[in-house]
């Protein structure tokens, strides 16, 4: 399972629109005594994808945001907010990202694209994206001490209220990040 969490993790910050948590949080939830390894996994993932952005933007900028926008769950006004952000906070746009709702191949991307240091962007990287995984990890990890023995019984209504508040959440974050 780590495998898939952080090939999920890096598809997702490079062209695929599902965040890993989707998986991430159920794994843990399910078997919780081993929630630490995955949030590993995940974020490792998640900042090899970052970093392949990320290093592609500096090759080819003009490429890499023509590329950006035609990514499935990249709305338009999503790339004007992190461009926005990262006009005004330069490569400190990348450690609150995890907490926009803007994906973070946008941040890693614009971030590349406008030539800021390796370093820092990784820096930055491990923060955001480690503190969110982390603090979700734990979450998961909490519920499934506490209450999962109930949703691994009722696995299917559990799966599908899941499933319903995911694609609530999907839908909801498009339709704020339509516009710029």
């Amino acid at each position: 399972m780590h495998a898939a969490v952080f090939l999920w993790a890096f598809a997702e910050a490079t062209f695929f629109p599902l965040p890993p948590e989707i998986l991430l949080v159920p794994l843990i939830v399910c078997a919780p005594d081993g929630w630490f390894p995955l949030v590993v996994a995940s974020l490792a993932g998640s900042l090899a994808g970052g970093a392949v952005g990320f290093s592609f933007a500096r090759l080819r900028p003009e490429r890499a945001r023509t590329l950006l926008v035609r990514i499935p769950g990249v709305a338009p006004g999503m790339v004007t907010k992190a461009e926005r952000w990262i006009g005004r906070q330069g490569v400190g746009a990348v450690a609150f990202s995890a907490w926009t709702g803007v994906p973070y191949k946008i941040f890693a991307v614009l971030s590349g694209a406008a030539e800021h240091a390796w370093v820092p962007f990784i820096g930055a990287s491990v923060l955001a994206r480690g503190l969110r995984v982390v603090a979700l990890g734990w979450g998961a990890h909490m519920v499934g001490t506490h209450w999962g023995e109930p949703i691994r019984r009722q696995g299917l209504l559990f799966g599908l209220i899941y499933v319903g508040l995911v694609a609530a959440g999907y839908w909801f974050n498009q339709r704020v990040h339509r516009a710029g």
